[in-house]
């Protein structure tokens, strides 16, 4: 599965030096990629 949409894993240092909530973004790719039962669970949590 490709997570297109944030820096790849070798530049997440440089991301949360920059503020970036590097392991949230990765959870946003995961529930965009994700199946409906899986965003229904994620609604549940947040």
């Amino acid at each position: 599965m490709e997570l297109g949409l944030c820096a790849p894993v070798d530049q997440a240092r440089e991301a949360r030096e920059a503020g970036f909530d590097y392991l949230e973004c990765r959870w946003r790719d995961f529930a965009a990629e994700a199946p409906a039962s899986v965003q229904f669970l994620r609604g549940m949590l947040t």
